[in-house]
């Protein structure tokens, strides 16, 4: 909107407003109305009395009554025509206001921003530290902006590498199988955060597993919470993990120790690039289930001998 027509809307709603408030400090300091041919202390004795009024009294009551009357219809009036203007005025504001933002938007640097700057913005966008499974969330939200967005954002694959899954999340709910599969169709290299549940279902928990472990060659982190259902698709990702460089595994199954199996595969000894490693289990030994000599950071809590 242009400064003139901006200045011009402002002065017409100050004088609309200023013009009722006129009209209502008349109204109240109008000189005081009483019937003529009645004294003022008669007027004034009725007024501040429930005394009724004799019949010679009752006309020039009347004749007030009306005069009144008529100044307030046309106070009235000339309220609703200031208001009506106002209305107007706003009507016209709005829709000026809309066609401003509408040529500002198509002078946007944003239009002009290069797509790895854009993607670079889109990363300080995500959740820190986890993943959240819903189209309003960043990464999902970007894609539904505008075309240009959904395609920087669809082709950035750094914003889909991290993969978290809780299924202690999903005990009510269902876990959104299609959006994993095209998070992991976006993302280039994935670091995997997979959180059994043995409160949860036991088959979406496999299903969405056996999605992730098609592309374990893909995989640069995993941090694993084993339950005992999902053993054997771990162990099958053996000599098909070879960027993986951080691990972290944990489980709290003392009677059936799915994750001495799936050490005892050998299945992270063999990985040739693992550098990073923690294990979690207070119960079970791991004597030379890991590639020790590669490792330039581990934490372990655990029965250890090297």
């Amino acid at each position: 909107m242009s400064a003139s027509r901006s200045s011009e809307y402002d002065a017409i709603k100050i004088a609309t407003g200023q013009a009722i408030f006129t009209l209502a400090v008349a109204a109240s300091k109008s000189e005081p109305i009483h019937p003529n041919h009645l004294p003022e202390s008669r007027y004034q004795a009725l007024l501040v009395s429930n005394e009724p009024p004799d019949e010679s009294e009752l006309d020039p009551i009347a004749s007030v009554i009306s005069d009144t009357g008529r100044h307030l219809e046309s106070l009235r009036d000339e309220i609703s025509r200031l208001r009506q203007s106002l209305q107007e005025r706003e009507t016209q504001h709005v829709a000026l206001a809309n066609v401003h933002a509408q040529q500002k938007a198509i002078l946007s640097p944003l239009r002009r921003m290069p797509p790895e700057v854009l993607g670079e913005i889109f990363a300080w966008t995500l959740p820190p530290g986890r993943q959240r499974w819903k189209v309003t969330s960043s990464p999902w939200v970007l894609t539904h902006v505008c075309h240009s967005w959904r395609a920087v954002s669809a082709t950035t694959s750094s914003l889909w590498s991290l993969i978290h899954i809780n299924f202690n999340e999903f005990l009510q709910s269902t876990f959104p199988l299609p959006m994993l599969k095209t998070q992991i169709l976006r993302a280039q290299k994935i670091k995997l955060r997979f959180y059994g549940s043995k409160l949860a279902e036991t088959q979406p928990q496999i299903t969405a597993l056996e999605c992730l472990a098609q592309h374990s060659t893909r995989w640069e982190e995993l941090s694993l919470e084993l339950i005992p259902d999902i053993t054997l698709i771990v162990i099958s990702i053996r000599g098909r993990i070879p960027s993986l460089r951080r691990l972290w595994l944990q489980w709290e199954d003392e009677d059936s120790p799915s994750g001495i199996c799936v050490l005892s595969s050998n299945c992270f000894r063999t990985a040739p690039s693992l550098v990073d490693a923690g294990l979690y289990n207070d119960c079970s030994s791991l004597d030379n289930l890991i590639p020790v000599h590669q490792l330039t950071i581990y934490e372990m809590n655990c029965s250890w001998t090297t």
